[in-house]
C-alpha cells in the first residue's frame, strides 16, 4: 500500500514531534487505517461471522486520545473501489479469501496459533464496520465524511481547501496527491513523524533541487502504486536519477525502451497517463457545498473520465458522505430503532422467615453432689480453658531453640583398677601389683601371754622401679611430647 521505499528515502526531512504541537488545530485521520489496526484483535471472530465490538472500542480510544490532546478530529473513511484498482483489489480479495480457508483448516486440526495468524492476514474492513463506528462518533460529536472513493485523495482535497491544517496516515501516497503536511507512525504516546513536502528540497538522501510537483509525482509512479504495477528493477533511486537525467516521463520510458534491459508492457504509457489524472483529478466530495467535485479543475474533455470514479449525482454522494448509503454496494445500511424498554415491575415483597439464632455451645457441668475442685475452676474459666486446651503446646526456649549437643551427659571417669585403653599416641602400661606378706597361723589352744606382744613384720621394700622406655615419635603430636620428656 502506497509508494514502496518512499519514507525511507525522506529519513532527513522527517522530524519527530508531539500531536500537542497541534493543539487546537483540525487534523485529518484516515479512518480506515485505525479499523485495519482495531480488527487484529477481533479477526477470528469477524472470519467467523462472530459480531464483535472491540475495534469499535480500539478506534474510539484514539479518538478520545486526539480529543486530550486538544486536537480537533476530521475522520475520513473509504467509498467505493476505484476501476483503476480493480486489479489490485481481486487480488487481495483472493489472498484473503485463501488465507480465510487455511485458518479454517487450522482451527480444525486444533491448530489454533496458525490460524490465529491465518485470520489476522484474511480479515477485511467492511463499509458496514464503518457504519457502525460512524454512529459511536454522532454520539461524540466528532466530524466525519465518507469519501465517494479513496480517502487519501479526500484528505488531500480537505488540505487545500484550508478545512484541516494536518493529515493522520500510515499511507505514503498522501505525498504525491498533494497533502502539506502528514503525520506517520502515530503511537498511543502521541508521537509522529511530520514531514512537509515543502521540505523536500533540503531532503539529503535523493537531492530534489530542480524537481517540481509533477517531477516528483511521475517518480512516485515509475517507481510503482496502486494505479500502474511497477517495472521489475525500476524502484525510487533508479526513478529519480532517470528524471534528474531525462527530466519527463515520457523520455524516461523512451529511454528505458531502447536499453532493452527491462521488461515494459505495451499498455505501459496509457496507464502511466490515467495514473498521473487519478492523482490529480480523482473525484471527491465538498462538505461545503454537499456535491461531487474532482480533487483539482480539470479541463473538460471528450475521452471518458470513469477511471477517475464513476459519475454519481450529489444526492448519492450526499448519502454516502454521510454514512447512510454503502458506497459499494448502493444500498442503504439497515437502521434499527432503538426500542423503548417498559420500566421494570416491582418486585414482589415476600416475607422473609426470621432468622433462628444457633445454638451456642454450652459447657455441661456435673452434678452438685460431684462437685470438687476442678469442675469448680472449669466453671469459673469457662470455654476459654477449653480453648486454651485444644491449643497446641509450646516446647520451652531451651527445648526448642538449642540444639541437643548443650545437654550431654557428663562421661565418668575411668575407674582405678580398670587397665588404660591404648591408642596410637600412647603405649599401653600394665598395672603392677605388689603381692602380699604371708599371715602367720595363730593356735586357738594355745595360751597368750599377758605382756606378749604381737609379732611386727618388716616393711618389704617395693622392687626397684625399671626407668621409663621412650618410644620414638611417630606423629608431629608425639613429635613434641617426645622432646618435652626428654
Amino acid at each position: 500500500m502506497g509508494i514502496s521505499n518512499l519514507l525511507p528515502q525522506l529519513k532527513s526531512i522527517t522530524t519527530p514531534t508531539n500531536l500537542e504541537a497541534y493543539r487546537g488545530k483540525t487534523v485529518a485521520v484516515d479512518g480506515y487505517c485505525w479499523l485495519h489496526r482495531g480488527v487484529y484483535s477481533c479477526s477470528q471472530e469477524l472470519c467467523l461471522g462472530q459480531g464483535s465490538d472491540k475495534y469499535i472500542n480500539y478506534f474510539m480510544e484514539r479518538v478520545d486520545h486526539l480529543l486530550t490532546c486538544g486536537i480537533i478530529p476530521y475522520i475520513v473513511f473509504d467509498g467505493g473501489y476505484l476501476p483503476m484498482k480493480k486489479l489490485k483489489e481481486e487480488e487481495r480479495r483472493s489472498g484473503r479469501e485463501k488465507h480465510r480457508t487455511a485458518g479454517l483448516q487450522h482451527l480444525e486440526n486444533k491448530n489454533y496459533e496458525a490460524a490465529r495468524q491465518c485470520f489476522v492476514k484474511a480479515v477485511d474492513v467492511s463499509p458496514y464496520m464503518a457504519h457502525r463506528v460512524i454512529q459511536s462518533l454522532k454520539k461524540r460529536k466528532v466530524q466525519y465524511v465518507v469519501a465517494p472513493y479513496e480517502a487519501d485523495a479526500q484528505m488531500a482535497y480537505l488540505a487545500r481547501a484550508g478545512l484541516v491544517d494536518a493529515v493522520i496516515s500510515e499511507d505514503s501516497d498522501c505525498l504525491p496527491f498533494g497533502c502539506p503536511t502528514v503525520l506517520f507512525k502515530m503511537d498511543n504516546t502521541g508521537h509522529v513523524d511530520e514531514i512537509r513536502l515543502a521540505d523536500l528540497a533540503k531532503n539529503k538522501a535523493l537531492s530534489f533541487v530542480g524537481f517540481n510537483d509533477d517531477m516528483f509525482l511521475d517518480m512516485c509512479i515509475l517507481s510503482g502504486c496502486d494505479y500502474v504495477a511497477s517495472i521489475p528493477g525500476l524502484g525510487v533511486k533508479k526513478s529519480h536519477g532517470l528524471l534528474q537525467r531525462y527530466g519527463t516521463w515520457q523520455k524516461v520510458v523512451r529511454a528505458l525502451r531502447l536499453e532493452g534491459k527491462l521488461a515494459i508492457t505495451k499498455s505501459y504509457e496509457a496507464d502511466v497517463t490515467q495514473a498521473r489524472l487519478t492523482f490529480r483529478h480523482q473525484r471527491v466530495y465538498d462538505p461545503r457545498t454537499k456535491t461531487l467535485v474532482t480533487l483539482t479543475e480539470m479541463a473538460p474533455t471528450k475521452n471518458a473520465t470513469d477511471f477517475l470514479g464513476p459519475e454519481i449525482s450529489n444526492d448519492v454522494a450526499q448519502l454516502i458522505a454521510e454514512g447512510d448509503l454503502d458506497p459499494i454496494s448502493m444500498d442503504r445500511f439497515p437502521t434499527t430503532p432503538v426500542k423503548a424498554t417498559p420500566p421494570p415491575r416491582p418486585a414482589k415483597l415476600t416475607p422473609t422467615p426470621p432468622v433462628v439464632p444457633k445454638p451456642v455451645a454450652t459447657l455441661v457441668m456435673p452434678d452438685a453432689n460431684k462437685e470438687n475442685a476442678f469442675t469448680r475452676m472449669l466453671s469459673a474459666a469457662g470455654t476459654s480453658l477449653i480453648k486454651r486446651s485444644a491449643m497446641k503446646r509450646k516446647l520451652p526456649f531451651s527445648d526448642a531453640n538449642v540444639s541437643k549437643w548443650m545437654y550431654k551427659k557428663p562421661t565418668p571417669p575411668p575407674m582405678a583398677t580398670e587397665p588404660a585403653k591404648s591408642s596410637r599416641f600412647f603405649a599401653s602400661k600394665p598395672v603392677v601389683r605388689q603381692p602380699l606378706a604371708p599371715v602367720p597361723a595363730i593356735d586357738d589352744n594355745e595360751p597368750t601371754p599377758v605382756d606378749a606382744t604381737p609379732p611386727t613384720t618388716a616393711p618389704v621394700a617395693p622392687p626397684p622401679l625399671s626407668p621409663k622406655k621412650l618410644t620414638p615419635p611417630r606423629t608431629l603430636f608425639d613429635h613434641f611430647r617426645f622432646q618435652g620428656k626428654v
